[in-house]
């Protein structure tokens, strides 16, 4: 992770597809903190969402190329 909080994740998955999730159909993926990571129990929170990053030919773009995101308020841990 850059100090500037910006970072490349690199990941694998059969729930979707690349062009699924670049299609532009409100297609999101979000990044939890890592508390609470493993499964969680009724209750118990899934971590606080560091990122959420829009995707899709239509989203807006920063000068670096990565899709406009929201991001926390909340340092970096």
């Amino acid at each position: 992770m850059r100090k500037d909080g910006a970072a490349l994740l690199v990941t694998t998955s059969d729930a979707f597809t690349k062009d699924d999730l670049l299609a532009g159909n409100k297609t999101a993926l979000v990044l939890h903190g890592a508390e609470h990571s493993r499964t969680p129990k009724s209750g118990w929170r899934a971590g606080d969402r560091r990122r959420i990053s829009l995707a899709g030919p239509t989203a807006p773009r920063f000068s670096d190329g990565y899709g406009a995101s929201m991001r926390s308020n909340r340092p970096s841990v």
